[in-house]
């Protein structure tokens, strides 16, 4: 269309829009006159009035003109247009019943599975909250009968008042978050299908247009089809419906990913707070601790109160101490925090690589190729495969820049050994990522062995593990220390298990979940537990919760023992298939 058509085109149906900009014209013309002249004229004014008249009723005659001349085509528009007003609702009703159908086995299934997860979750919290109040009264029982008290005993007893007014506001702050999870969740998965809905919104107004265009172009081209059958709502509706399905099936995916996604964001949220409150608690029964042992201290013979019931409020409150430590220790919030900023130094890693390799020969990387090759099983294969060639080269990138560490190479380049240590865990995670899995049953199997797992029922195995690092790779046996049963424990614990390991601790408990049911697999599956704790966490020692980047290296045998750890678990992984409560199978070998 050239610009006297798009002009014409305009004129017509923007007409009202044309007079306006005319009458500006028209103004802004007189207005010039009348400053250049010495005084008002009416005959200027009449001219001015008389112009803008006619250029009205021009571009009124234009508009008017255009519209007879266009005939039935304008009249199919009218039906056109007035047809879809009327084919919205229809289509309004069926958007939003295959967006319920596609999002409620969805939404329902996370709700089911969260909602129990929560109660769990708050299982323990709930009994340790009562526990908190039980106690609470006693310590307030505690103080009652006391009269005839010195300042020093005074003081004490109220600040014992005052703690366990703390802890009565904590055990309400506990409830309400309890409370507000629940509510909050509900809140978060409806506001998922809003979001979902205005995402495929715009599939209703390209259908829309769809229908505008096809109508307008069998009008103009007057086809000898007939365009009546074409406005059947039914038929339309029809359309719609199919159209709608195949771009909600590509969608289905997507959003069930998307939910799980900010799914964890809130768990985090949830945790976060829980954790805070018993952060709150145990301060407080820090401070109450403190005060009963100075209680114990002062002589109080002659008052109503008896050792016995200070000793059994101390044990109390020092036990409910503990148990504080314990929930923040198993909610591990941090954790959620280190793995978020594990993320963000992706582009780092991803930046030390590429230089360093831009400053190296070809042959190195080479030299270095064919010596892992000879030292690992299954690193060959890994190499001689397309899918998995992104894999092994991460594997050699880091063994180079390990090398050119060792060597004070390149110190402008990899300023810090953190930086060779961290190239060793990113290729082993993603190795992990491929290869393990949980099954549903390992899923439900984690969640039911949270006592066994507190009550040690599995320590000998775990013993095993560290017995078969100490003597396949005794530089890792150093960093399995604490770390059963505490993070199998906080594994089990955590409200939403996936099959996919999202890190290293993760893939290890789930390939432990299934040797705790076959303890007869051969060493090597045992010694990749411990390796991939191992790495775990040493990458966690060098992440600040709060810092983007990595804390510099302490140690050079933390180093070694990531890179060794690493090699030895990734052979394993690329060499070994088993399926069980959890699944061992490196895909594209």
């Amino acid at each position: 269309m050239g610009f006297i058509d798009g002009l014409r085109e305009s004129i017509r149906k923007n007409d009202y829009l044309w007079m306006a900009v005319w009458l500006l014209i028209v103004i802004n013309l007189w207005f010039l006159i009348f400053l250049k002249g010495d005084h008002f004229s009416f005959l200027v004014l009449l001219g001015c009035a008389l112009l803008a008249a006619g250029g009205l009723w021009g571009i009124k005659r234009f508009s008017v003109q255009s519209l007879v001349n266009e005939g039935p085509a304008n009249e199919y528009d009218y039906k056109i247009q007035d047809f879809i007003h009327d084919v919205r609702p229809l289509c309004e009703k069926i958007f939003e019943e295959e967006i319920t159908e596609l999002t409620r086995p969805i939404i329902e299934a996370i709700r089911n599975d969260f909602s129990t997860s929560l109660a769990w979750l708050w299982e323990e919290t709930d009994d340790y909250v009562s526990q908190i109040e039980g106690t609470v009264t006693r310590l307030k029982l505690l103080t009652t009968p006391l009269d005839s008290l010195n300042e020093t005993r005074t003081s004490l007893v109220e600040q014992l008042l005052a703690d366990c007014e703390l802890l009565s506001n904590n055990v309400r702050n506990m409830h309400h978050s309890k409370e507000n999870s629940f509510m909050d969740l509900e809140e978060f998965l409806e506001n998922q299908v809003f979001v979902l809905k205005n995402e495929m919104a715009k599939e209703k107004e390209v259908f829309y247009d769809y229908v505008n265009r096809m109508l307008t172009r069998m009008a103009k081209n007057k086809d000898d089809i007939d365009i009546d059958e074409y406005f059947d709502m039914d038929k339309l509706a029809q359309q719609f419906r199919v159209m709608l399905e195949k771009a909600l099936q590509a969608f289905q995916m997507s959003f069930y990913d998307s939910v799980i996604r900010e799914l964890e964001n809130f768990s985090g949220d949830i945790v976060g707070q829980m954790q805070k409150n018993a952060n709150h608690m145990f301060n407080t029964f820090q401070d109450i601790v403190e005060v009963l042992e100075h209680m114990k201290q002062e002589n109080w013979d002659a008052t109503n109160l008896s050792l016995r019931q200070l000793n059994e409020c101390l044990y109390q409150s020092d036990g409910l101490r503990e148990k504080s430590s314990e929930i923040m220790l198993t909610l591990a919030w941090q954790d959620i925090l280190v793995e978020k900023r594990w993320q963000e130094m992706s582009e780092r890693l991803f930046i030390v690589r590429e230089r360093a390799k831009a400053n190296l020969e070809e042959y190195v990387a080479g030299f270095i190729s064919n010596r892992l090759n000879a030292d690992y099983k299954g690193f060959s294969a890994m190499a001689g495969n397309i899918e998995n060639s992104v894999l092994y080269k991460a594997l050699i990138d880091a063994e180079v820049i390990y090398e050119l560490y060792k060597g004070n190479k390149l110190d402008d380049i990899i300023e810090d050994g953190i930086y060779s240590l961290l190239q060793f865990v990113r290729p082993v995670e993603a190795v992990a990522g491929r290869s393990v899995r949980l099954t549903e049953d390992g899923i439900r199997t984690l969640k039911s062995m949270k006592n066994d797992i507190r009550s040690g029922e599995y320590q000998a195995l775990f013993d095993r593990v560290k017995s078969v690092v100490n003597e396949q790779c005794p530089e890792a046996a150093p960093y399995l220390k604490d770390v059963y049963p505490r993070t199998f424990y906080a594994y089990s614990s955590y409200p939403y298990v996936k099959q996919k390991p999202d890190n290293l601790n993760q893939a290890a408990w789930s390939v432990f979940l299934e040797i705790t049911r076959n303890d007869n697999y051969e060493e090597e599956i045992y010694l990749l537990v411990g390796l991939m704790l191992a790495i775990h966490s040493i990458r966690n020692k060098y992440i600040h919760p709060l810092k983007n980047l990595p804390l510099g290296l302490e140690d050079m045998d933390d180093l070694e023992a990531v890179r060794l750890a690493t090699l030895k678990a990734v052979s394993i992984m690329v060499t070994h298939e088993f399926r069980g409560l959890s699944k061992l199978n490196f895909k594209g070998k």
